[in-house]
């Protein structure tokens, strides 16, 4: 039987989670009429075909708003430069999460 060397440390192996903060939801538009609206691909699986899906949909039924896709670099990563986009590119956001 080994024994521990002093001032060693030993970890919980599923981890531990990080601390979750809750934000506000953003206000909702009036209208999507004439807006920009653009489409966050958040790198999971199948979210490119399905904003291809998602900008067909727009294009068909509500051909005033102006869809626009902006990537993640990558996924379960916050992207200051994607959200940057969002705000300067759009009136407003749909993420996709994958499906």
């Amino acid at each position: 039987m080994s024994q521990r060397a002093a001032g060693s440390t030993v970890h919980h192996p599923q981890g531990y989670p990080p601390k979750v903060e809750a934000k506000p939801m953003a206000q909702r538009l009036e209208s999507l009429e004439g807006r920009t609206i653009c489409l966050l691909d958040c790198r999971f699986d199948n979210t490119g075909p399905f904003l291809d899906q998602v900008q067909a949909w727009f294009a068909e039924h509500m051909p005033s708003v102006d869809t626009r896709v902006v990537q993640m670099r990558e996924s379960w990563k916050e992207d200051p430069e994607a959200l940057a986009r969002i705000k300067t590119l759009g009136d407003g956001a749909i993420a996709a999460v994958g499906l």
